[in-house]
């Protein structure tokens, strides 16, 4: 009767080996690319605590942004890029694009974004 008891030690003991093998995969850090590509400080603020968190978990986060976060964690590069707001916003008219019709704004927003995405690299 001691074979039995000595089959089932060696399985649970797989098992346990292949439980932990798997969950030390599972909890291993991440590498996490962050691109908000909105120049506002109020839609950089509300992901800055998640990305500073994850680092400090032991995540690799590479943060593409305008706003630098002060003495980032170690694991948060921060990728800076231009502020474009200014630049696109000069040239903008309101009554202009008010008054198009809607093919014509389509393609003029597809232009606009064009513009803003060339000035952001």
């Amino acid at each position: 009767w001691i074979w039995p008891a000595v089959c089932f030690f060696q399985l649970w003991s797989i098992f346990v080996l292949l439980s932990l093998s798997g969950g030390w995969q599972c909890a291993s850090g991440a590498r996490i690319l962050a691109f908000f590509p909105m120049p506002w400080r109020s839609h950089q603020m509300v992901f800055r605590p998640l990305m500073k968190e994850l680092a400090l978990r032991g995540h690799q986060v590479d943060f593409f942004t305008n706003l630098p976060v002060n003495n980032p964690p170690k694991g948060l590069n921060q990728k800076v890029v231009k502020d474009w707001q200014g630049e696109v916003m000069k040239d903008f008219k309101e009554e202009d694009f008010a008054s198009m019709i809607p093919f014509n704004l389509q393609r003029n927003l597809v232009v606009f974004c064009g513009r803003i995405l060339d000035m952001t690299f």
